[in-house]
C-alpha cells in the first residue's frame, strides 16, 4: 500500500505495514523538517516574476509550508500565489514595491481563485491567513488594552474613537477619520490651528461680530471693517438688493418734491421749487412760485423768456437770450430800444 499526503501541510502519511524498518526516516522528515518549518520555518524568497507561485511539494521542503516569508528582489509591484490550502503566514515585504498575496486554483499555479487578496506595502510586515480561497488579515480586533512602543500609522479610522487617550510620540492617521469625539485641550467655539511643526494650538472664541484674520501669520479675531452702507431707507419698489452679489439698486420716482427752508446765500439755478420761504443754496431754480428771501442769486429767470443777470457793476435784462437793457451801480439805465417816461407800462 502506498503512502498518502495530508491536504494542507503535505506531510507523508505512511500506510499500515509500509516502510518496514524505514518509516523512522519518513517520520523524522515529517516532524523535524516539514512540521517544524510550518511552525517556525523562515525563508527569503527572491521575486523574479509576477505572478509568482510559492513552491509546494509532497513530503519534502518547500516555500508554501513555511511559517515566515521574506520577499526580496522585486523590480516592480508583484503578486505571489499560495496553494489552495488553509495556512497562516508572517510576511515581510522587504522590497521597494507593493506585494499582493492570494490563492491559486492549483498547487504551484498562478491562476487566481478569484477570492480576496491582501496587499502588503513596501517595507511592511503583516500576519495573514487563508482558507484556501481567500487571503485575509490575521488580526482586526484587539479585545483588551494594547501598548504600542513606537509609531502607529492608520490609513483609515472608523468608530467613535473613545478611549484613545494619553500622549503618542507619533500617531499618524491618514485617510478618513469618520468620527472624532473631541480634540484634547479645546472648548466650545475654539478653533484649532498649527502654531508650529507638530504643535496644535487653539484660538478662543472672539467677540460677536468679529471676523477671522491673520496677524503675523497667526489666526486672530478682529473687528470688521466699518466701511460700506450703514443705512438704507425706502420702499421695496425704490430699493432692491441682490442676495448673490450684494449690489444695491435705487429706483427713483418720476417726481420728487423738495421743501427747502432757511437762508439761500447762493442760488445759481433752481429747476423747480413750488415754495421756497428761505433757501440757503439752490443750484438751479427754473420756477419759484413764492420766494420770501433770496440773499444772492446769479440769475433770475421765468417761463416768459425774461432773464435778469448781475455781472460786475451791471445788472443785465435780456429777453429770449438777447440783452435789451442794463442798469449800472450809478443808476444809469441803457435801453436797446426807446425809453418812454410817464407812460403806461
Amino acid at each position: 500500500m502506498s503512502s498518502t499526503y495530508s491536504p494542507d501541510l503535505r506531510l507523508q502519511l505512511v500506510s499500515t505495514g509500509d516502510q518496514a524498518g524505514a518509516w523512522g526516516n519518513t517520520t523524522n522528515i515529517n516532524l523535524g523538517t516539514l512540521l517544524e518549518g510550518a511552525i517556525a520555518g523562515w525563508q527569503q524568497i527572491t521575486i523574479s516574476a509576477t505572478p509568482q507561485a510559492l513552491t509546494a511539494n509532497n513530503g519534502s521542503a518547500d516555500q508554501a509550508r513555511l511559517a515566515m516569508l521574506q520577499f526580496t528582489g522585486a523590480s516592480s509591484a508583484f503578486t505571489v500565489y499560495a496553494p489552495p490550502n488553509s495556512k497562516q503566514y508572517v510576511i515581510y515585504n522587504n522590497t521597494s514595491y507593493t506585494a499582493t498575496i492570494g490563492n491559486a486554483t492549483t498547487v504551484n499555479g498562478t491562476t487566481s481563485t478569484g477570492g480576496f487578496t491582501v496587499t502588503i506595502p513596501a517595507g511592511a510586515t503583516t500576519l495573514v491567513y487563508t482558507d484556501g480561497t481567500n487571503f485575509l488579515s490575521q488580526i482586526n480586533y484587539l479585545p483588551g488594552s494594547t501598548t504600542v512602543n513606537g509609531s502607529i500609522t492608520a490609513t483609515n479610522h472608523v468608530g467613535p474613537g473613545t478611549g484613545l487617550t494619553g500622549t503618542a510620540s507619533s500617531l499618524n492617521i491618514g485617510g478618513n477619520a469618520n468620527t472624532s469625539t473631541y480634540l484634547a485641550g479645546g472648548g466650545v467655539g475654539y478653533l484649532p490651528y498649527q502654531s508650529g511643526s507638530n504643535t496644535t494650538t487653539f484660538l478662543a472664541p472672539g467677540t460677536n461680530g468679529y471676523v477671522l484674520t491673520l496677524a503675523s501669520g497667526v489666526p486672530t479675531w478682529a473687528a470688521g471693517a466699518s466701511t460700506g452702507v450703514t443705512s438704507i431707507t425706502g420702499t421695496a419698489s425704490q430699493i432692491t438688493a441682490s442676495a448673490s452679489t450684494g449690489a444695491v439698486t435705487l429706483s427713483l420716482p418720476s417726481t420728487i418734491n423738495v421743501n427747502i427752508s432757511g437762508n439761500a446765500a447762493t442760488a445759481t439755478t433752481a429747476t423747480s421749487a413750488t415754495t421756497a420761504t428761505t433757501a440757503t443754496t439752490a443750484t438751479t431754480a427754473t420756477t419759484a412760485t413764492t420766494a420770501t428771501t433770496a440773499t444772492s442769486a446769479t440769475q433770475i429767470t421765468n417761463s416768459g423768456g425774461w432773464n435778469i443777470t448781475p455781472s460786475g457793476t451791471k445788472l443785465y435784462f435780456s429777453y429770449n437770450g438777447t440783452n435789451v437793457g442794463s442798469l449800472d451801480s450809478s443808476g444809469n439805465f441803457i435801453a436797446k430800444g426807446n425809453v418812454t417816461a410817464n407812460g403806461t407800462p
